[in-house]
């Protein structure tokens, strides 16, 4: 007879070799561990991002997926711990982001300045000074939210 924390081992157990998908979620099991196997926790992404990471992670990399979002997301976090150290993120922060355009408060300035994706030069410029290298647009380049661009 099983107890309760041998079956949720089986359970694990069985999603991490099925890796496989929930009917009808539009969803897919990344990783599934059990408590006495290599740890973790099971993580759940949409078939698109799930497909686009499975790629992009064997093509450039040529890694696995669970070792690429470990490492993707352990240099993010690192990132993040030094933008919140550095002097320039004391007085810039993101406000929102709309479209191709990113907005920045500057408490500096007290303004908030408005950074738009230029297709011309495939980057992003700041429509203050119109410089692509002053410190809004390395900010931006180095926040989370550039991913949120609409740049298609």
């Amino acid at each position: 007879m099983l107890d309760l924390a041998s079956l949720g081992n089986v359970y694990h157990t069985i999603l991490q070799v099925l890796t496989t998908s929930l009917p009808g979620s539009g969803m897919m099991v990344v990783l599934a561990a059990t408590t006495s196997g290599w740890g973790g926790k099971t993580v759940m992404l949409d078939y698109p991002v799930y497909d686009r990471a499975a790629r992009f992670a064997k093509d450039r990399y040529g890694v696995s997926l669970r070792k690429f979002v470990n490492d993707y997301l352990g240099t993010a976090l690192k990132k993040e711990e030094l933008l919140e150290k550095k002097t320039i993120s004391s007085y810039l922060g993101i406000v929102t982001v709309n479209g191709d355009e990113i907005f920045v408060k500057d408490d500096k300035l007290e303004d908030v300045v408005r950074i738009k994706y230029d297709r011309t030069i495939n980057s992003l410029r700041c429509t203050r000074d119109g410089a692509d290298t002053c410190v809004h647009v390395a900010y931006c380049l180095a926040s989370y939210e550039l991913g949120r661009l609409n740049i298609t």
